[in-house]
């Protein structure tokens, strides 16, 4: 995500720290830095709200298959 968004180039976990902190990299842009934090803070709440929706989605079905209603 932050690769498409052109935030950072390498997309390696083992190379994260290395593309942070070169000259030109992430930390020494204190308005990309933010960015990046908001794009990931936002991914991981509609990921959050995704996987309980699927949760609650997959023991709705279990209700029905099993004869009982909701």
């Amino acid at each position: 995500m932050l690769k498409e968004q052109k935030l950072i180039t390498n997309n390696s976990p083992a190379d994260l720290t290395a593309e942070l902190s070169k000259e030109n990299g992430l930390l020494s842009n204190l308005d990309e830095l933010f960015l990046a934090i908001f794009l990931i803070e936002k991914t991981l709440i509609y990921a959050r709200y995704h996987a309980k929706a699927l949760k609650k989605e997959g023991a709705g079905q279990r209700l029905k298959s099993g004869g009982e209603a909701e």
